[in-house]
């Protein structure tokens, strides 16, 4: 028996009755799925497709998270991806010096995850960090951290309209908050190892430390002390 290829499907107009009257009809449409976008996450209107205008006159364009929808104020709340800039970016540069995007994207990935790390990107040979390597937040000594309160959106206000909850961050606040991070699996020069280790087996060096093997038993301290997790003892350090 021969087999038959199934008909290409062809666009059916939809009846006249069932579009829009005129530009109110359309706009009362738009802003009705744009309320269930907000309400319901899995209609295509909850992560539409944001258009603009960049520095350069370029269109450009992402998805975005919708959040809120404010009919009468005609104004939209959402969230999206800072990511989305850095890869953008990535792309700008590739296009200038002619290298593969995707290829410079897998050799700065962060772990599996579908983030890069733009200071590995733009200076490899001083941020020799192993990319591949993440850290869980239990390998990281917290000790050597200061604890700081963290900054919470109120329970209440974001309900009652469609205000910014927090506002912008001033200079200090906005330093405080990048100071929080740990920069785990990457060496600071913190010193810590280097004047806890018994042995005097650790070296220091213009850039980082070295172990003199000949002096160093294995003890592990500093793995153990190190903040965040950078130094691991095994077949050999």
């Amino acid at each position: 028996m021969g087999t038959s290829s199934p008909a290409p499907a062809i666009p059916i107009a939809a009846p006249a009755d069932s579009l829009p009257a005129g530009l109110p009809q359309v706009l009362d449409a738009v802003w009705s799925a744009l309320a269930r976008g907000v309400q319901d996450r899995w209609t295509p209107w909850a992560l539409p497709m944001l258009a603009t205008v960049g520095s350069r006159g370029q269109p450009e364009a992402r998805v975005i998270a919708l959040r809120g929808a404010d009919r009468e104020a005609r104004t939209l709340t959402f969230h999206t991806d800072a990511r989305s800039g850095k890869v953008a970016a990535l792309a700008i540069v590739c296009y200038l010096t002619g290298t593969d995007a995707s290829k410079e994207f897998a050799g700065h990935r962060i772990g599996a995850a579908s983030s890069f790390s733009f200071q590995h990107f733009m200076d490899p040979k001083t941020y020799p960090s192993d990319l591949t390597k993440i850290v869980p937040y239990e390998k990281v000594n917290t000790l050597c951290f200061p604890h700081g309160a963290r900054r919470e959106n109120p329970d209440t206000v974001g309900i009652k309209g469609f205000q910014e909850v927090l506002g912008g961050l001033d200079k200090a606040t906005m330093a405080a908050e990048i100071y929080r991070c740990f920069k785990c699996g990457t060496c600071t020069g913190c010193d810590l190892c280097f004047l806890l280790c018994p042995d005097l087996s650790l070296v220091k060096e213009k850039k980082g430390y070295s172990v003199r093997v000949d002096y160093c038993k294995g003890c592990s301290i500093c793995s153990t002390s190190c903040p965040r997790n950078v130094i691991e003892v095994g077949g050999g350090i």
